[in-house]
C-alpha cells in the first residue's frame, strides 16, 4: 500500500497538455466535436471519460484512448476509496 490519500484527475493531465501545446478550451472542444461545457466538466473531473470520449481525445491530442480510459478508471476507483483530488 502506497499510503497516499490523494488522486489526480485525467482532466488535470489534459489541462497540462493543453498548456504545453498552447491550445485553448475552445479549440480543443472543437477538435473533439464537443461543447465547451463538456470539456470544462472533464477538466474539473466532473464529467467521466468513456470510450467514445477517449477516442475523441485520442484523435485531438494523439494520446491513446487506452491511456484516457485507464486513467479515468483509476481516478474513479481512487475517489471511491476515499482519496481526495490533489
Amino acid at each position: 500500500m502506497s499510503g497516499r490519500d490523494w488522486t489526480v484527475a485525467p482532466g488535470d493531465t489534459l489541462a497540462e497538455w493543453m498548456e504545453e501545446v498552447g491550445i485553448s478550451e475552445r479549440v480543443l472542444a472543437k477538435a473533439c466535436s464537443i461543447d465547451r461545457h463538456t470539456l470544462s466538466g472533464i477538466l474539473k473531473g466532473q464529467v467521466s471519460i468513456n470510450a467514445e470520449m477517449a477516442g475523441r481525445l485520442h484523435r485531438a491530442t494523439g494520446i491513446s484512448a487506452r491511456f484516457w480510459i485507464t486513467f479515468e478508471k483509476q481516478y474513479r476507483a481512487d475517489l471511491e476509496a476515499g482519496h481526495k483530488r490533489s
